[in-house]
């Protein structure tokens, strides 16, 4: 854990297509909540002093962790919804109520 460091990880694994990687990041920028992306493996996964990190899989799975429950997802999004992930992302830090995903 890096309590020094105030923004929200984004860690993609090899093969995550890159305009999903944007959609996450455009959510994340829409609430105004600071991010880094890090290309790093599973083994590696951490969090920052916002509790909250997002691992975007293999298979353009989202997954967004909360330091409180760090063995699974506190959240799955599709990749459809990649703007609504990072959105909920950053309301999960920011105490706020969260979206639906769309069907």
């Amino acid at each position: 854990m890096k309590y020094n460091t105030v923004y929200i990880p984004v860690f993609l694994s090899e093969s995550v297509d890159h305009k999903l990687v944007k959609e996450v990041c455009a959510g994340l920028e829409e609430e105004g909540v600071p991010y880094d992306c890090k290309q790093i493996s599973v083994e590696k996964f951490s969090f920052t002093s916002l509790q909250v990190s997002i691992l975007l899989g293999n298979e353009n799975n989202i997954a967004i962790f909360h330091e409180n429950l760090p063995h699974r997802p506190y959240l799955i999004a599709r990749k459809q919804n990649g703007r609504k992930a990072g959105q909920n992302a950053a309301r999960l830090v920011k105490g706020q109520p969260l979206f639906h995903e769309e069907e």
